[in-house]
């Protein structure tokens, strides 16, 4: 079986994609995954995010598209989050 990636590099992978692009579409973060592990641990990492309040997430509408944001005290204080 594949090695699965820990929570908290992902959620350190997540941070940096999200700090080039200011904001990104939900579907667009699970691009590289490979196995259904890697996508477990990815949705698991964006739930992680958003209770630190290290994103924001946003819906327009009842079935409209999933955007997500680095939240403004994400960037400065990301160094030191604890999982």
């Amino acid at each position: 079986p594949a090695e699965q990636i820990p929570i908290e590099t992902r959620i350190e992978q997540l941070l940096t994609r999200l700090s080039e692009t200011q904001a990104c579409g939900f579907e667009d973060l699970f691009e590289d995954v490979t196995s259904k592990g890697d996508m477990i641990v990815t949705f698991i990492a964006l739930l992680e995010m958003i209770r630190l309040r290290l994103i924001r997430v946003f819906q327009a509408g009842s079935f409209g598209p999933i955007r997500l944001y680095q939240a403004k005290t994400a960037a400065a204080g990301r160094e030191g989050y604890t999982v």
